[in-house]
């Protein structure tokens, strides 16, 4: 949705608690609403009036826009929900219904003709606000508008007031609710006095916005003010500690971009707590589902990662073509904390296991075309691929370089569209670079490189030793200009040598002369190259399960009855793009190798092939008892089990087992288990059922990690751990 992040993984009665009075309140912002018109092209003062038992909405908007119409009949285009009939009381404006719904819902497209020299009208509209089709509780599906008991859910995306394309707006918003109702929408509020018992909220947000977002239900309402912006959080109900947990880590947050990027762009930050599992960001505020707020990663986590799309996506706002936000949004904030935590490595690694997983070649597209999604496809390229650009755009150019790039973008673009050349000339202007060739490499061309090392060899000669070898792009198609990490470890020596090899050729030989006997070479060890990985140089998950293009299901004839109904229940639910097969297990000679093959059941005829595959993983099966998986031990009587695996004759393709002998803990794995996609094996007990183990198998052999000896040696050396790198952070200390 235009203006709307959604979390992969994103206010009421005096919310900001200012001892001025309403007046005051509502002077100052009439003030600011008027300096803004000139920056916004359309400004909205929008009197509006709910009913969630009915579902009704009624309205008036008066709208003055920025500049004249730009067709030769004075005309403004707009969209408003169907059903809601909007009328002029101004004779001289002529109002034209043009067509039937359409757009992302049902909703009409008006034409609005005004006498020369006026740019105000005023619209008058009612009508129902009822769902055509029920709502689908999953975060990962679309959210229809919303009016109900439950609580209201309005975006500019569902017409609820005109709305004109590519429009960007400020406004006043009025609302009118009953008793014990809390309305929440961009910018500052104050409290009018209530009337017919009824509560009346008003905001106002003089920054151009993209949409107009109406948030409302019965919340209990919690605040700490700071001396430049108010934090907030509306929970459903009473809850102080998780209520003082959020409002400080939006501080914490905040405080951390604030010094990173430059200062906040809004008056308030709050969390709001939704009915239904949603996870979107809107610029000031985030929506939140009552699960969701609750686990307790999200603040670590997805909660950052809306707080920083109020810098990107929220106020810097993405121009049509590449949605550059995301990623971006993404890299500040996810991969950033788990840099501090040093574990920024490892977050790359996943970030290329899912584009592995999930992006065949077919299905592959340029970052050019990313709008945003939130398919596994979508986000392994959209999310991850831009995520990757960033990250290898800052170690070309340097932390500070990088840092200041960002800050001229949000400075310059704050309220306005930035589009891709906008960006690239940012980061041109901070390094002194001319970056059009890296944006166009990355940004304009689908795929990834992949990279090998072929003809390595160790020579002893002049007192000393020669590495030699060839770094190769394994890929199809066109080479790519590379800056790629080598490291090599040497006999006797504990830190490594680091070097950096360019290569813009299908094939470049490297050479590397030292007076110690290497032992070990390592290319980008720490995945900061963006690239299709090698098999060998990623664990076995479930992930290789859910991108797999065509999967056989094999169900265990021998699982008691009600098990086995829940099996097949299972299969033939499963969430997936894939071409799916299912057999009973008696039914099979063999498996197939052309395909993923998603073994099901305790008693499953071919669960030996499971144990095959595992050779040389710490792990041991004993279907009647359970499964030891390094010193865990996973009891059959107790608990389910997920294992993935390749297979042995073809480990391009997965071989995963999944156990269970409850037949009530079947519809939550079903829920959960796409959330696991990273994991090589996990374990769930109870009805619910709850994680209680997770993990991945180690890389035993890399091919870009290669062992180096002479002819007729034998050498074993492990790598070391490489000191992780500064976090882009350590910039401010």
């Amino acid at each position: 949705m235009r203006g709307m992040r959604r979390i992969n993984a994103c206010c009421a009665a005096a919310p900001h608690r200012h001892a001025l009075s309403a007046t005051v309140i509502w002077l100052a912002l009439v003030t600011l609403a008027s300096t803004a018109l000139a920056q916004g092209d359309a400004h909205h003062e929008l009197v509006v009036t709910l009913d969630p038992a009915d579902a009704t909405i009624e309205a008036r908007d008066t709208i003055t826009f920025a500049a004249d119409p730009p067709t030769p009949e004075r005309a403004y285009i707009f969209w408003l929900r169907s059903g809601l009939r909007p009328v002029t009381r101004d004779p001289h404006v002529i109002l034209t219904r043009l067509n039937g719904p359409g757009g992302a819902v049902a909703a009409a497209r008006f034409k609005l003709q005004l006498p020369a020299g006026q740019r105000q009208v005023t619209l008058d509209y009612r009508g129902s606000m009822k769902l055509s089709a029920a709502r689908n509780d999953n975060i990962h599906d679309a959210t229809p508008p919303s009016v109900s008991t439950e609580g209201i859910f309005l975006a500019g995306d569902s017409a609820w007031y005109p709305s004109f394309d590519d429009t960007l707006v400020t406004f006043e918003l009025e609302i009118d609710l009953p008793l014990g109702w809390q309305a929440i929408s961009q910018g500052v509020s104050g409290v009018l006095p209530s009337r017919s018992g009824r509560v009346r909220t008003r905001w106002s947000e003089a920054k151009p916005q993209q949409q107009i977002y109406l948030v409302a239900g019965r919340f209990h309402a919690y605040s700490r003010q700071t001396g430049s912006y108010t934090a907030q959080v509306f929970l459903r109900t009473a809850d102080e500690n998780l209520a003082q947990d959020y409002l400080g880590a939006t501080v914490k947050y905040i405080d951390l971009y604030s010094r990173l990027l430059g200062r906040y762009p809004y008056a308030k930050f709050a969390l709001v707590e939704n009915s239904w599992q949603s996870g979107y960001g809107m610029p000031s505020f985030t929506l939140l589902g009552s699960r969701i707020i609750r686990l307790p990663f999200i603040l670590y986590s997805s909660y950052p990662h809306e707080i920083v799309h109020n810098w990107w996506g929220n106020s810097v706002y993405v121009a049509p073509g590449w949605n550059w936000s995301e990623g971006l949004t993404a890299y500040l904030a996810d991969h950033l904390i788990q840099e501090q935590r040093g574990e920024g490595a490892v977050y790359r690694r996943d970030v290329l296991q899912k584009y592995a997983d999930f992006v065949s070649q077919s299905q592959d597209f340029p970052l050019s075309s990313f709008v945003g999604g939130h398919g596994d496809l979508e986000q392994a390229v959209g999310y991850g691929k831009t995520l990757m650009f960033f990250h290898m755009l800052r170690l070309k150019i340097g932390d500070r370089a990088f840092v200041d790039a960002l800050r001229r973008l949000y400075e310059n673009k704050r309220y306005q569209r930035a589009g891709y050349t906008d960006v690239q000339q940012a980061f041109s202007q901070a390094s002194n670079l001319d970056l059009r060739a890296e944006f166009s490499q990355w940004i304009q061309r689908s795929g990834a490189p992949q990279l090998q090392v072929r003809d390595v060899m160790v020579e002893r000669g002049n007192g000393g030793f020669d590495l030699r070898g060839k770094l190769v792009q394994a890929q199809s198609g066109p080479a790519y200009r590379l800056s790629v990490p080598f490291v090599v470890y040497f006999e006797g020596q504990s830190a490594p040598v680091r070097r950096i090899i360019t290569i813009d050729q299908k094939s470049k030989a490297f050479r590397l002369i030292s007076p110690k006997r290497p032992e070990m070479l390592q290319v980008d060890p720490e995945f900061d190259v963006f690239r299709r990985l090698d098999r060998k140089e990623i664990p076995a998950s479930l992930g290789q399960l859910y991108g797999a293009e065509r999967v056989l299901m094999v169900l265990p004839t021998a699982a008691p009855v009600p098990v086995r109904e829940k099996y097949r229940a299972l299969v033939t639910q499963w969430r997936s793009d894939a071409e799916i097969e299912w057999r009973w297990d008696d039914t099979l000679a063999d498996l197939p190798t052309d395909r993923a093959v998603f073994l099901l059941g305790w008693r499953n005829l071919f669960l030996a092939q499971v144990t095959q595959a595992l050779a040389g993983q710490d792990v041991s099966l004993a279907a009647t008892d359970g499964v030891r998986i390094g010193q865990r031990w996973v009891p059959r009587a107790s608990e389910a089990v997920v294992i993935a695996t390749r297979q042995v004759g073809n480990p391009n393709h997965a071989l995963v087992w999944l156990a269970c002998d409850n037949p009530q803990a079947f519809a939550g794995l079903a829920r959960k288990l796409s959330h696991y996609g990273k994991y090589s094996y996990l374990a769930f007990d109870g009805d619910a059922p709850r994680n209680v183990l997770k993990g991945q198998w180690p890389i035993l052999h890399s091919p870009l990690s290669i062992v180096l000896a002479e002819p007729g040696d034998s050498v074993t050396v492990s790598p070391r751990a490489l000191p992780p790198r500064a976090a882009l952070s350590a910039i401010l200390n």
